[in-house]
């Protein structure tokens, strides 16, 4: 049976549960990172286009870093060229023994 009530909604607690969602799921993708500092002249290797991902490597090979930027990005040298990548798409180049 449908009653015919009206009912108001409480915009401030329906706003302050997504907003504490939203914390609480930051505060997780934030705990899978990679705590790493780059600094000029590391290896590095860069992640590959997803469309490349099944056809060639995942990764391209390594290159050093010439400038680290305050936001999150890094200068590349790819020999003629410098690119700018950010942080979530390099990863620190390790060689196996």
């Amino acid at each position: 049976m449908i009653l015919n009530i009206s009912r108001k909604a409480n915009w401030r607690s329906i706003q302050a549960r997504k907003q504490g969602l939203i914390h609480q799921n930051n505060i997780h993708d934030n705990m899978k990172g990679i705590l790493y500092t780059y600094n000029i002249g590391n290896k590095v290797i860069i992640k590959g286009e997803h469309s490349v991902k099944y056809t060639n490597t995942a990764y391209k090979r390594p290159n050093s870093v010439t400038a680290v930027n305050n936001n999150g990005t890094v200068q590349i040298d790819m020999g003629i060229v410098s690119n700018v990548y950010n942080i979530c798409n390099v990863y620190p180049y390790q060689r196996s023994p």
